[in-house]
């Protein structure tokens, strides 16, 4: 766990404008700066950075938060996670809490120790290629791959040289433990003497979404076929080759932007295409498609195209690589290149747009792609036929999502020529073996049944309370205007009334406990609680930067949108004329307007159950209309206040 005095450090140090200029170009905008959204495709920029604040709003997909959030939404990794990013730029040094034992306190330094280790044999390798041995082979063998400069230090590209202890010598030399790059496999023993395993290569690192290097791949360059033409590091605390994408942090940007991924198999074809400014491209780099590997790539998109060699072979690949996609309810294109090519081939040979285009011209939906490639072997045979149709079923079964079974269906029955009413009984065949294939596999694994979705996708599915838009605009007056003094109406010790000056949130929270009242809202209750729980201990009333700097994302981001929307407040305010603007110019008015009809609605919403209770109950009718008509009493009093009339 990060101690809070480092959490303190970082939200001190980290200038937002400089976080998100790494990832979006912003451009100077009276006092804040703006850009295109990373978030979504947009041509006119709705992407805001408030310095002063120090949040983001993106209008056109509604995130929005401080720089640990925007780190989590672009790099989709834990708060946590974020943090440690950012401590890592500003060059802080994190302190961990004592809950931390021993045993994780070693863990911890020994992952770290590994990713440092890593990283320096990255650099190594990028500085071989400014030596005579690393210009004359490697530097040669990228140009003459048609890689220029911008690429090869995009992907940290290198060379390790012919010396059997280049890296070993680099490392006694910079004091580093040479059991981690033993460790990462970077470094080998063979009779007592330590050698480089990667010497005399070329060398591809491979790194994780935050763009730090964790493996290292390495292609020969020498003609004999008894040396293996690529090498891979071994799987190790910090790579696991099944949770890797090549080619992710130079990519998750433009995926997102895109809305699309295509899906590549090795490093080359990841270069050629985002030198050629197709950047939304990863790799499997080798390995066949994994789970992991597509939930990887769900947190950056819901849409994938297959990029294959147009051979049989490739057609075949695309088959295999399909399925898991199905299962996980991404929509699937395949694009098959001209037959001769490869992506990287197609790439170093068309330009942008003419690649663009073919892509484009040539995208397949995965049934038209499935029947396409096996129509290859069935031509006119029936029963091959029939084997199609099955090959196509059990693949639709796979969707998760029921209307888009059904659109295929429809699709499949017209290309193929099968009445609907079959292939749906031929499909819930294949549904009900794939149902008990699984209940099996559940059995034997329980740890299956995980849940994956969001919190946001948890909330987005909980209704607003009718309270909802009163409450916000309640807490946004708290966020702005908490600490500014209105004027409040109480009773001296004799019973007079005098008129007192007392901060916002003092008067809201003596408003809301005279009445025992709180937010319906769960995150506004949490958000309204700081205000109360700071004035009954006597301390500071927090203030935007208390929000918006919040260890719970969920208040960040809800503070965020508070912070960045107009005085909106219902449409029924508009229709009864209700100005809020100049807020602070009429804070006493705007503040007592707010509470009124927040009451209102709670009077409301009481005797609406009162009135439920009535028609259910008979056995308590006289306390309850007795209680209908006080709560009438009370809404018709609110009402008036407000200058509304009730009927």
């Amino acid at each position: 766990m990060i101690s809070p005095e480092s959490v303190a450090e970082i939200l001190g140090m980290v200038r937002i404008e400089d976080i998100i200029s790494d990832y979006v170009q912003l451009k100077k905008s009276g006092s804040n700066f703006k850009g295109l959204s990373p978030f979504s495709k947009e041509r006119t920029p709705s992407f805001y950075v408030s310095p002063s604040k120090q949040i983001f709003k993106d209008f056109s997909s509604g995130k929005g938060g401080n720089a640990v959030s925007f780190v989590m939404d672009m790099e989709q990794v834990s708060y946590p996670e974020a943090l440690r990013i950012l401590a890592q730029k500003y060059n802080i040094e994190i302190k961990e809490t004592q809950s931390q034992n021993p045993e994780e306190k070693q863990a911890q330094a020994h992952r770290e120790s590994l990713m440092l280790s890593a990283g320096f044999a990255q650099d190594f390798f990028k500085a071989q290629l400014h030596t005579e041995e690393g210009k004359t082979i490697g530097a040669s063998y990228f140009k003459e791959r048609g890689f220029n400069a911008k690429t090869i230090e995009k992907f940290g590209l290198g060379y390790s040289p012919s010396a059997w202890d280049g890296l070993v010598k680099a490392t006694q030399e910079n004091a580093y433990n040479l059991s981690y790059f033993q460790e990462l496999g970077l470094i080998r023993e063979k009779e007592g003497r330590l050698y480089d395993f990667f010497r005399e290569r070329v060398v591809f690192p491979i790194q994780n979404v935050s763009g730090r290097a964790i493996a290292f791949g390495a292609r020969t360059l020498k003609a004999d076929k008894n040396i293996p033409k690529y090498i891979n590091s071994p799987e190790s605390e910090i790579y696991q080759k099944s949770k890797v994408l090549y080619g992710i942090h130079q990519a998750k940007q433009e995926i997102v932007k895109q809305n699309n991924c295509y899906l590549v198999e090795g490093y080359t074809d990841v270069l050629s295409l985002h030198q050629a400014g197709v950047e939304n491209v990863v790799a499997s780099a080798g390995t066949a498609l994994t789970e992991e590997q597509v939930r990887l790539l769900q947190r950056y998109t819901s849409h994938v195209t297959l990029l294959y060699d147009g051979d049989i072979a490739g057609i075949k690949a695309s088959l295999r690589g399909i399925d898991l996609l199905l299962k996980a309810g991404l929509n699937i294109k395949v694009v098959l290149l001209p037959e001769g090519h490869d992506p990287d081939s197609f790439a170093q040979s068309h330009n942008q747009d003419d690649i663009l285009a073919y892509l484009a011209q040539n995208s397949l939906d995965f049934i038209d792609f499935t029947i396409k490639a096996l129509s290859i072997e069935t031509e006119n045979d029936p029963i091959q036929k029939v084997k199609l149709v099955k090959e196509v079923l059990r693949a639709i079964a796979l969707i998760p999502d029921r209307i888009t079974q059904e659109v295929y269906i429809k699709l499949c029955a017209q290309k193929l020529g099968f009445e609907e009413t079959l292939l749906y009984q031929e499909l819930r065949k294949e549904q009900q073996q794939h149902f008990v294939a699984q209940k099996a596999s559940v059995e034997n694994n329980p740890e299956v049944f995980q849940d994956y979705s969001t919190s946001e996708e948890k909330s987005s599915l909980q209704t607003e309370s009718s309270t909802y838009a009163i409450e916000a605009e309640i807490i946004k007056a708290l966020l702005q205007y908490g600490t500014e003094k209105v004027l409040f109406e109480a009773l001296s010790e004799n019973g007079d009334k005098e008129t007192l000056s007392i901060p916002l949130a003092e008067y809201v929270v003596l408003e809301f406990s005279q009445d025992d009242l709180a937010p319906n809202e769960e995150i506004f209750r949490k958000m309204y609680a700081l205000f109360a729980e700071a004035l009954q201990e006597n301390k500071p009333l927090p203030d935007e930067k208390t929000f918006t700097t919040h260890h719970e994302q969920d208040i960040v981001k809800r503070a965020t949108d508070l912070l960045t929307s107009p005085y909106t407040l219902s449409p029924t305010w508009a229709k009864h004329n209700i100005q809020v603007a100049q807020v602070k110019e009429q804070l006493d008015r705007h503040a007592r307007q707010l509470l009124l009809h927040f009451k209102l609605k709670h009077v409301q919403a009481l005797q609406e159950k009162v009135l439920k209770q009535l028609q259910e109950n008979q056995a308590e009718e006289n306390y309850l209309i007795t209680r209908y008509m006080q709560l009438g009493k009370a809404k018709r009093y609110f009402a008036e206040q407000l200058g509304m009339v009730i009927i």
